[in-house]
């Protein structure tokens, strides 16, 4: 049996629910986009009957992703990637879900380096 079989029969998936949601995010984005490419109608009508599902899957994905503190590296990477596909989809809008996914992620890369960054004299209290 070959390594990939395996991973299949064990059903690999990755160790963090973090990186496994932005995976999420990223499919149902790109799952999107293709359908719309290939759809016959240039008003996208047959896309538009699959859209709401892919949609709603990326929704409670970057919904969670809000709600989860990043612990690891490769989960700030994760998010920071979901961050560039955020803003290069909306164009540079922000909506609610989106403002909010953003002041997490900067919440959470200010928590990784104050671990990292240490300055005499200087204060982290908090500003808010």
């Amino acid at each position: 049996m070959s390594r990939t079989q395996r991973r299949r029969r064990a059903g690999w998936r990755p160790a963090s629910t973090i990186v496994r949601d932005c995976l999420i995010y990223a499919q149902s984005i790109a799952a999107l986009k293709a359908a719309h490419e290939m759809d016959p109608d240039p008003e996208g009508r047959y896309a538009v009957h699959h859209a709401e599902h892919l949609r709603e899957r990326g929704a409670r994905a970057l919904e969670r992703l809000t709600q989860t503190e990043a612990a690891t590296p490769d989960e700030l990477r994760g998010k920071a990637r979901v961050a560039a596909l955020l803003i290069a989809d909306g164009h540079g809008a922000l909506e609610v879900e989106v403002e909010a996914f953003m002041t997490a992620l900067l919440l959470d890369i200010e928590f990784c380096l104050q671990g990292a960054i240490f300055v005499p004299g200087a204060s982290f209290e908090p500003w808010r």
